[in-house]
């Protein structure tokens, strides 16, 4: 448990240093940061030590995994399991480390958890079956932006134009981005097949 704290102190420091962490409900983005990579590195070592082989699966999603894109400043991450209810297990020990309990956080088919206070919110911890459709759609996303510099493009000027729009409610960003983020989905989703 001692290397646990440890882990826990040195993300956490990461956070403190300006490098993630946004008010919760707020909407900045800011230009791409490397040191992303990194915190996620050491977020999922932590998580390891906690998940075991729960975790089939653990990957950096969102914004921030994307080189060269700009995003809030909150490492999204999901975590692929055999079933949902394997997350009981382990909740307890996420609170331990920081985490959240947000149940499905309005979305079926996930466990949700979140990282750090209302006024620096870190991280975005998603549960979801591996393979399964949540998990399907982040990383179709995630990987057509990665390929596909026009649409990444054209995300990176939509989001900055939402969030000078809606710098305080993020509900307004997230459902104005919907229907780019349904269109990328649908020709990602052609691609795969």
């Amino acid at each position: 448990m001692d290397s646990l704290h440890s882990l826990t102190r040195q993300s956490e420091s990461v956070a403190h240093e300006g490098q993630i962490g946004l008010r919760r409900g707020t909407v900045r983005i800011v230009p791409y940061r490397p040191q992303w990579a990194e915190c996620y590195r050491e977020e999922r070592e932590l998580l390891l030590k906690i998940l075991g082989e729960e975790a089939l699966d653990i990957r950096h999603i969102g914004s921030t995994s994307i080189v060269g894109m700009p995003a809030k400043p909150i490492l999204d991450i999901l975590v692929g399991v055999k079933a949902l209810a394997t997350v009981e297990a382990f909740a307890g020990d996420l609170n331990r480390i920081g985490y959240e309990d947000k149940a499905d956080g309005g979305e079926p088919g996930r466990r949700y958890f979140v990282k750090g206070a209302e006024e620096q919110r870190t991280h975005h911890l998603n549960f979801c079956e591996l393979h399964g459709l949540f998990w399907t759609k982040h990383i179709l996303f995630r990987d057509y932006l990665e390929t596909h510099a026009d649409a990444a493009k054209q995300y990176r000027e939509l989001k900055q134009a939402l969030a000078a729009r809606f710098p305080n409610d993020r509900n307004a960003y997230t459902n104005g981005k919907q229907e780019f983020v349904h269109s990328i989905l649908k020709l990602a989703m052609s691609e795969s097949t």
